[in-house]
């Protein structure tokens, strides 16, 4: 298992590995957790947005390839 989502009203392409979710969400990936409102996700690029009421829990969390 690469990572985990659970979330609201959500729509994912599986064909691109992506999706939103417009509700609450929580994307977990190894020892990173993302919570928010308004998340869009892509597993082929490792990226996670979230829009409105975020919080990240994370070990060991880089800002390297951090995007506004």
């Amino acid at each position: 298992l690469d990572g985990q989502i659970d979330a609201e009203r959500v729509v994912v392409d599986r064909f691109t590995k992506s999706g939103w979710a417009e509700g609450a969400a929580t994307v977990t990936h190894g020892d990173t957790t993302f919570r928010g409102k308004g998340v869009y996700f892509s597993s082929p690029e490792g990226y996670v947005k979230v829009c409105s009421g975020s919080r990240i829990d994370s070990k060991d969390l880089k800002f390297g390839g951090a995007r506004p």
